[in-house]
């Protein structure tokens, strides 16, 4: 009887994951403990649960315990090497695999594992070798194992590999939207974009039906062409949204950020509307109140920036008719209530579904649901200031801290470490890449300089531009869709003719080094130009301090390492302070010199930083990875 609630525990937790793979495997050698005999098939079940928790380290070690107790099958290597794939543990998968072969015949599930490990890992050369050896033994793959092959061809851009094995799935095999997905794809991140308008077309051809992703893929092969297929992007478009196929967040970031370049405004606001039912399809497996809160609150904001749009270019009938919809869906506030004066003078509006019952805030459980809770309780307890608003968005960060949920604000030591270092630098405006919510937008624009910030998340742009709105100072800080590696190279100097005298870095740490050459390259930075960087400890950012230090060698630039707590979590974490006295000086470092060692932190540093952006990371772990990046820096 022992043994039978052991094992339906066991099965429970592992279908909710909601303790996590490492409690399941306590409870699993708990029991092995007592003398109970748990199965091989429950301990392959908690495998697998360590693969969809993306606890590999867990799944490693649980490995190791069926070795050691016989246990371990060709099914348990399988999806440990699928746990270690899941993480881009790609040298781990591959030890697996020689483990594999040297006990077992590898079946088709041992190559899928092994080539999605290689293909996230960007080890194309790898997975040719590696598909060439199966080939060699006498192995048929399957189509999941050409599909993985492709993935990893896309990675390392090598489109004429993944057209190849698409032949071979058309002669072979069967090759489903997937394989047509990814070899689109494989086009895309090559600028091939006939190709990927021609597999588009073909794989309709085929009977299959194109998704969000095929259209996706093909829309970013025309925006990234040289030179530029715009025409053809919108058509695009216009032909999957005919077709009632929802564009991804991706998408909309690409074409967001290319009409705000052109100034295609109205383009511009037509997407800018879609956005609610593109977050909505974006999030699977939602309730249907979740998804009617999450599209209210998405609409309330959309039609808030686009009134204010409308505003600036001097378009008041626009501007007032965006305002009456949030008028009529009852979702007038203290913001729409501002632009609607600066709209109409003082002639306000009269709000007629005053009273009307909004979904509540617990409702919100689909994407980006923390950010949204976060506006939410904005407009209910701040008042139309810059202080106002800081003060609330802080307040709702330690509210969620009590959850052991975390909003990534740059407040609290870390806020006033950026006041304090904006303060030292030279005349001239503030760049900032990673809005997030806007609130270190909002901190630096106090200090009467004028900011550009960078997000590329759509909806948190559009967050942020709300609370930017709410703090009076949209007409300080411009809030632009899209990625630094896009928008960059595109970026002129501010207002015509300034350098950037401040930068703050908060976005992906393993952007850092790249984007701060991006700048160097472009001249857009004066010397003596102050550059802060946020978390270059948690997740880390080990090649950008590297080049720093070697610049601080060379006297091109002098950094400062600060050891604060982060804002509204019990962890530690680092900010870089830097003055560049010759900043086009960064161009003549060379990242790829830099220890090997460093390179690995800097993979550890991408795969918390992946874990936290899905499954989430526990403040524990984050304190655990802290302690073993300080060990390694």
């Amino acid at each position: 009887m022992l043994q039978l609630l052991h094992t339906l525990h066991i099965l429970t937790l592992s279908k909710s994951l909601r303790h996590g793979a490492s409690h399941l495997l306590q409870v699993l050698l708990r029991a092995h403990a007592s003398g109970l005999r748990p199965t091989q098939t429950l301990f392959n079940i908690v495998l697998a649960s360590c693969e969809h928790a993306g606890s590999w380290l867990t799944a490693i070690a649980l490995l190791e315990e069926m070795r050691v107790s016989r246990m371990a099958g060709l099914i348990s290597f399988n999806t440990c090497m699928a746990a270690c794939a899941a993480a881009a543990q790609w040298r781990k998968a591959l030890d697996l695999l020689a483990e594999v072969q040297s006990l077992y015949q590898p079946d088709c599930a041992t190559m899928g594992s092994s080539m999605t490990a290689l293909a996230k890992g960007q080890q194309w050369h790898r997975a040719w070798e590696l598909l060439q050896g199966f080939f060699s033994q006498g192995l048929q793959p399957n189509q999941v194992v050409v599909n993985a092959c492709i993935s990893a061809a896309e990675a390392g851009y090598q489109w004429p590999w993944a057209l190849e094995l698409l032949f071979f799935s058309k002669k072979e095999l069967r090759p489903d939207i997937i394989t047509y997905n990814t070899a689109v794809s494989a086009c895309e991140k090559s600028s091939e974009w006939q190709r990927a308008f021609l597999l588009l077309r073909e794989l309709q051809d085929r009977c299959l039906q194109p998704d969000s992703t095929s259209y996706g893929a093909a829309v970013l092969a025309a925006v990234s062409a040289r030179p530029m297929q715009w025409t053809a992007a919108f058509s695009l478009l216009e032909e999957m949204m005919g077709r009632r196929i929802t564009p991804q967040l991706a998408t909309f970031t690409q074409l967001l950020m290319e009409c705000e370049l052109r100034g295609l405004a109205e383009r511009e606001r037509s997407l800018l509307l879609a956005l609610p039912e593109a977050l909505e399809a974006s999030v699977s497996a939602v309730t249907e109140t979740s998804a009617s809160a999450t599209r209210e609150d998405v609409s309330q904001l959309v039609l808030h920036v686009a009134a204010q749009k409308s505003l600036v270019s001097g378009d008041l009938d626009r501007c007032t008719e965006f305002l009456r919809r949030l008028d009529r869906a009852g979702l007038w506030n203290p913001l729409a209530e501002a632009l609607w004066l600066r709209a109409k003078g003082n002639d306000s509006v009269k709000n007629r579904a005053e009273g009307r019952a909004r979904a509540p805030p617990e409702g919100l459980r689909a994407g980006r649901a923390k950010e949204l809770r976060l506006c939410r309780h904005v407009f209910a307890s701040a008042s139309m200031d810059a202080k106002s608003v800081c003060e609330a968005m802080e307040d709702f960060g330690h509210r969620l801290s009590q959850q052991g949920l975390w909003l990534k604000l740059a407040a609290g030591a870390k806020g006033d470490l950026l006041v304090s270092a904006l303060s030292r630098a030279p005349a001239g405006p503030v760049l900032e890449i990673g809005s997030y919510c806007g609130y270190s937008a909002i901190r630096l624009a106090l200090s009467g300089r004028g900011v550009v910030t960078l997000e590329t998340d759509p909806i948190h742009a559009v967050i942020a531009r709300n609370m930017v709105m709410m703090a009076g100072l949209d007409h300080r800080v411009d809030v632009r869709i899209g990625h630094s590696k896009d928008v960059l190279p595109r970026l002129g100097k501010f207002e015509g003719d300034q350098k950037f005298a401040f930068v703050f870095m908060d976005q992906k740490g393993s952007r850092f080094h790249e984007d701060l050459r991006l700048l160097a390259d472009r001249d857009l930075l004066c010397d003596g130009a102050v550059v802060v960087a946020d978390n270059v400890l948690k997740p880390g950012a080990p090649i950008f301090l590297y080049l720093l230090a070697q610049a601080a060698t060379r006297g091109d630039s002098a950094t400062e390492i600060v050891e604060l707590q982060e804002f509204a979590m019990p962890a530690e974490d680092w900010m870089s302070v830097s003055t560049l006295h010759r900043p086009r000086g960064l161009l003549t470092l060379a990242p790829r010199e830099a220890p090997a060692e460093l390179w690995e932190l800097h993979a550890a540093s991408e795969r918390i930083r992946t874990q936290a952006m899905g499954q989430g990371v526990t403040f524990k772990e984050w304190s655990l990875f802290n302690e073993d990046a300080r060990l390694s820096s």
